[in-house]
């Protein structure tokens, strides 16, 4: 641990020293070209935008079969319908005033 330290005290003062000796004009153009840089970098991280069928195969996964055991193909059509009607019907809905989607609004 106490070399780990020394070795990190030791990079960070060659690295003062290393801009000691450099021009002035340097270092303006290399934070010219770090500004850069990081210019491109935050253009090219854009937050990826889902489809709804993204959300809701993720909301799937997420609420239902992540707990649920499928025994076979009738079975997984009967837990999608009950959890479609419960989506639908009874889920109280954030943008929706925590009323359900398919009843009038409080």
């Amino acid at each position: 641990m106490a070399l780990r330290l020394l070795y990190l005290i030791f990079v960070r003062l060659a690295g003062w020293l290393v801009l000691l000796g450099r021009s002035q004009r340097s270092k303006e153009v290399e934070i010219l070209v770090l500004r850069h840089q990081l210019a491109v970098l935050r253009r090219q991280v854009a937050r990826p935008r889902p489809s709804w069928v993204d959300r809701a195969v993720r909301g799937w996964r997420r609420e239902l079969l992540d707990r649920t055991l499928i025994w076979n193909q009738h079975h997984r059509l009967h837990v999608l319908r009950e959890f479609e009607t419960f989506y639908n019907e009874h889920r109280p809905h954030r943008a929706l005033r925590q009323a359900a989607p398919l009843r009038p609004l409080p």
